[in-house]
């Protein structure tokens, strides 16, 4: 064998010989290599036959990357597969590797909280990166946000095997909210009303107003009466609270009083619903008569009693009375009328007929009925006036089918002398004329006047 040669002499030839060339198919060299941090297969010496193809795969270790390809000498660009076509000539190719960098993930936190770590936060390739969220006092996690998906309210996110940059993770919050329950009963409002929200540590405050005609009671706050007011204030809400208002109808005070000699009904502090009316009656005591009102300090003469119309505010009513001292002029005593509620103009009063029993009253005064009943009747039907006794006849009715027992009495003198009860119990004719003889005259040369009247009818 003479190896491989294309060509060979036989020099001074003096005997035969032979000679046998023999062939294979032409094959070329690749040299494949790869620099630390990964490997290309085939590696080394790689015997490829002529004009056919030959790849080359590249693969990384673990946290490395393809940094180039040198392939002929010729820095082409990184790529993980390589091939050569219709190969007909030797060639080299080398794979170059780098570490791969740090990567970033990207940590941010909205008001209300924070995120840790936060801000450009280092990770090595493949690895694992928790991050925990915490909120602020009154504030909770509303949502996490993990590369552009909302991940709900959690307080910690790992992110695992990490081996992309541009990871980005968001923590939002909200501030933690209390509800307070706010009513008002019938006559008023508050605002604002229903159920109401309020942050933590803020405050909120609210209104209460009255309808016409009624005031504020009482305000009920968490359980706790808190007294009438317009207004309320939950300051620094760190709970859930309640607030009810109360009302009831306004009401006005009218003052009523009365000087010596009379009364006023009611008296003294009158409380009135608003808007609705107030009577009040004016009594006088016996001999007095009213001489002047004086309404909310504004006098109004005599009257026997006043109404506030639609009581809105306060008011005050005094009476003031005045004795009655003096006589009509048919000698009736002004005290008597009024006793029988005759109270102005005494003198008309004394000429009237209340009860319509045909007496005026100053006649009912002197015979001692009553000029407001007509059941209390007096006609003198005859009298004689004897040495010993006096005869009476007179004519009384009940007018009622009833007949009561008559009295008698007697003075000596017609106007200032005094009425002496006589006789009583004495029957009643059913005709209603009467007969009485006084046999005790009083002594000669002195009058006699006689009442009959009915017994406890007074005379």
């Amino acid at each position: 064998w003479k190896g491989a040669t294309n060509g060979w002499t036989f020099a001074n030839v003096t005997s035969n010989h032979s000679i046998e060339a023999w062939f294979r198919p032409a094959t070329s060299i690749i040299t494949a290599a790869a620099g630390p941090g990964g490997s290309i297969a085939p590696n080394g010496t790689v015997v490829v036959t002529w004009s056919s193809n030959q790849t080359f795969s590249i693969t990384t270790n673990f946290g490395y990357s393809i940094s180039n390809l040198v392939v002929d000498s010729l820095v082409k660009a990184a790529t993980n597969s390589w091939t050569f076509t219709a190969v007909t000539n030797d060639h080299t190719i080398q794979a170059w590797f780098q570490p791969i960098p740090g990567l970033v993930i990207t940590a941010s936190a909205g008001p209300g909280g924070m995120i840790t770590p936060s801000g450009e936060v280092p990770v090595a390739y493949g690895g694992d990166q928790t991050f925990n969220i915490a909120t602020n006092l009154g504030f909770a996690v509303s949502n996490v946000v993990v590369d552009s998906l909302a991940r709900g309210a959690t307080n910690s996110w790992t992110f695992v095997n990490v081996t992309n940059n541009g990871h980005v993770i968001e923590a939002w919050f909200q501030p933690v909210m209390y509800s307070i329950t706010a009513t008002a009963g019938f006559g008023g409002v508050i605002s604002p009303s229903g159920t109401v929200s309020a942050a933590w540590g803020s405050d909120r405050a609210f209104a209460i107003s009255n309808a016409t005609g009624f005031t504020i009671s009482n305000v009920l706050v968490d359980g706790e009466w808190k007294g009438a007011t317009n207004g309320w204030t939950f300051a620094n809400v760190t709970s859930n609270h309640s607030i009810e208002a109360w009302f009831r109808p306004a009401t006005s005070l009218i003052t009523a009083a009365a000087g010596p000699g009379g009364s006023i009904a009611p008296s003294g502090l009158v409380v009135v619903v608003w808007s609705s009316n107030q009577a009040f009656t004016i009594t006088t005591n016996l001999g007095f008569a009213v001489s002047n009102v004086a309404v909310d300090d504004i006098l109004m003469g005599a009257t026997n009693d006043w109404v506030f119309q639609g009581v809105t505010n306060n008011h005050t009513i005094q009476v003031w009375f005045s004795a009655l001292s003096e006589f009509t002029s048919n000698g009736t005593p002004h005290a008597w009328l009024q006793l029988h509620g005759y109270t102005n103009n005494y003198d008309d009063a004394d000429w009237s007929d209340e009860d319509k029993d045909r007496s005026f009253a100053w006649q009912e005064y002197q015979a001692g009925t009553v000029p407001t009943n007509d059941r209390s009747v007096f006609r003198v039907l005859r009298a004689d006036f004897k040495t010993t006794s006096n005869l009476v006849s007179w004519y009384a009715t009940t007018n009622s089918g009833v007949y009561a027992l008559m009295s008698i009495y007697r003075s000596t003198n017609l106007r200032y002398g005094t009425w002496v009860s006589w006789a009583s119990n004495i029957s009643r004719s059913a005709s209603g004329t009467n007969n009485w003889w006084d046999t005790n005259l009083p002594a000669a040369g002195i009058p006699a006047f006689y009442r009959p009247c009915l017994t406890n009818q007074g005379h």
